[in-house]
């Protein structure tokens, strides 16, 4: 199967700043998809949450933390992120976190590492979300679900009125085209407030807005939009 570059992520983690440039440059020439490079591991929480990585590059050798420290906190966390060690000097691997793969020395990276990356590449999770985005898409969900549920909330003469003020049209304009009396209008988008729980008339357009581009796919408005 051909390896997916663009999809595969790749994040790497080094204190010297201009082995790190190297090394992301060196990838991204090379068509892949190298998503952070984090100087300080410490930070790399913070990083992972927003945008979380298939494979780790990890220098062994840090001042702060090293390769071993991270790698542990990164398999407790992330047990699915595939680690690959790259040290300075000639490493043992034995007695290896469990998501450390390999090792590959700084003076062979250029020669050692796309094979290295081609085989992990064949036991990636693509589908993994990073946290924050797990978040966000639950949010979502629950958003327009919520917003589904006030849609469905209105009676029919609510969302004829509603569906005229997406369009644009004013209560006084509203009360002509469905032939109502103005206040019996006023009335009802009075209750359609009450209802989306809006300040004013305003709040209730951007309200109404959000949730004709919600159910935009969905029989619950597009056909009374036509």
């Amino acid at each position: 199967m051909k390896l997916d570059k663009k999809n595969l992520k790749i994040s790497i983690i080094d204190d010297e700043d201009d082995f790190l440039e190297e090394m992301a440059f060196f990838l991204s020439q090379k068509g892949f998809n190298v998503v952070s490079t984090i100087q300080d591991p410490l930070t790399y929480e913070d990083v992972f949450r927003q945008n979380l990585p298939n494979i780790v590059l990890l220098d062994f050798v840090m001042p702060t933390l090293n390769g071993e420290e991270v790698a542990h906190m990164i398999a407790h966390r992330y047990p699915d992120i595939a680690i690959v060690y790259v040290t300075a000097k000639p490493f043992i691997l034995e007695h290896l976190p469990k998501n450390v793969k390999t090792a590959v020395q700084k003076r062979e990276f250029t020669q050692k590492i796309i094979p290295v990356i081609e085989n992990l590449s064949a036991y990636v999770d693509f589908e993994k979300l990073s946290p924050f985005q797990e978040r966000v898409i639950k949010h979502k969900q629950e958003s327009e679900s919520a917003e589904q549920e006030l849609w469905l909330s209105l009676t029919p003469r609510e969302k004829d009125i509603s569906l005229l003020l997406i369009k644009g049209l004013c209560p006084r304009q509203i009360s002509e085209k469905l032939g109502l009396e103005y206040t019996t209008v006023k009335a009802y988008v009075s209750d359609v407030r009450a209802k989306f729980y809006s300040k004013n008339m305003y709040d209730l357009l951007h309200k109404l807005n959000k949730i004709k581009i919600s159910l935009s796919q969905s029989s619950l408005i597009n056909s009374c939009l036509d």
